[in-house]
């Protein structure tokens, strides 16, 4: 697969999918994975399996189940594997471009490069300079493997700061249909939208310098939970960083009454309850133990 640009078209838009081949990308994805709702996904396939018959195209499967389908489809070039991690998975009998999206990919790089005809760095969301480690593990993998590097995938990831609150609030955008709405939704800046150097991923990695003060103007008069409660509305992913004081009026935790007093040896604390309970059991909750205090109960124990 030697492409430099890749065109994803969601897999349930098959009307899509000739104006696509059309539009003069290095290579056209038909998106079976994160483009496609859940309930769509086996239309999607089947749509995907009828259009190969005539057209030839690359396949983002939404897991390794799915090349099975495809294998014998006549326009089938290669498929793209999301989140790959397992590379006794990945070897399928037919070209693989490997995502790597994830901790445990990057640990196994080299061996996927391996196995596979092709890496991509897909959506993570670490800092600039965690991202520019990866982008050389990938490369280091890639050339003593000889596979060939894919465009980068990576999504925008940005923390907004809320100065009057001293709280950062972060928001990933993983899609041109996600930039859309962040921009009409969100920032009330439509033009944006359209504006070329935001209008695909590939603009908007390379100006991703420009993005965060356009970002931050929009919410400079907003708190937190202002800005929070736009993002759930847009469908866009986020998530607020809490200080360790909040920890203890979160929510959530309050709602759920997740707090218990417990003895200890400087004075009575705040404990969370085990992860998992038992309705109509309370959690056994007890005292923390003073340093040394259960010595020799223990050395009595193990009869020493």
């Amino acid at each position: 697969m030697d492409a430099a640009t890749w065109l994803f078209v969601p897999g349930n838009a098959p009307h899509r999918f000739d104006k696509a081949a059309a539009a003069g990308a290095d290579a056209v994805i038909i998106d079976l994975e994160d483009a496609v709702r859940p309930e769509d996904k086996d239309t999607a396939l089947a749509e995907t399996l009828q259009w190969l018959k005539r057209g030839r195209a690359w396949v983002r499967v939404n897991t390794v189940e799915d090349v099975d389908a495809l294998a014998a489809a006549a326009g089938l070039l290669d498929v793209v594997v999301p989140k790959a991690e397992n590379p006794s998975s990945l070897a399928l009998g037919i070209p693989v471009v490997a995502l790597i999206e994830t901790a445990v990919g990057l640990h196994r790089v080299h061996d996927i490069a391996a196995t596979v005809a092709r890496l991509a760095f897909g959506s993570l969301a670490p800092g600039e300079d965690e991202i520019a480690w990866a982008r050389q593990v990938l490369q280091a993998a890639e050339g003593s493997a000889g596979a060939v590097t894919g465009p980068d995938g990576h999504m925008i990831d940005k923390p907004v700061l809320d100065p009057a609150r001293a709280n950062q609030v972060f928001l990933g955008v993983q899609s041109d249909r996600e930039w859309v709405r962040l921009c009409h939704e969100v920032l009330g800046r439509p033009d944006l939208a359209e504006d070329p150097l935001f209008a695909r991923n590939p603009e908007r990695v390379a100006n991703d310098h420009l993005i965060t003060p356009l970002i931050e103007s929009a919410f400079a008069t907003l708190d937190a939970d202002r800005v929070i409660a736009l993002l759930d509305d847009a469908g866009i992913a986020s998530a607020r960083l809490r200080r360790p004081a909040e920890i203890l009026t979160h929510p959530q935790l309050v709602a759920r009454d997740r707090w218990r007093a417990v003895r200890a040896p400087g004075g009575v604390v705040q404990a969370l309850l085990p992860p998992v309970t038992i309705a109509g059991q309370e959690p056994v909750m007890g005292a923390v133990p003073r340093l040394g205090e259960h010595n020799d109960t223990l050395r009595a124990e193990f009869g020493s």
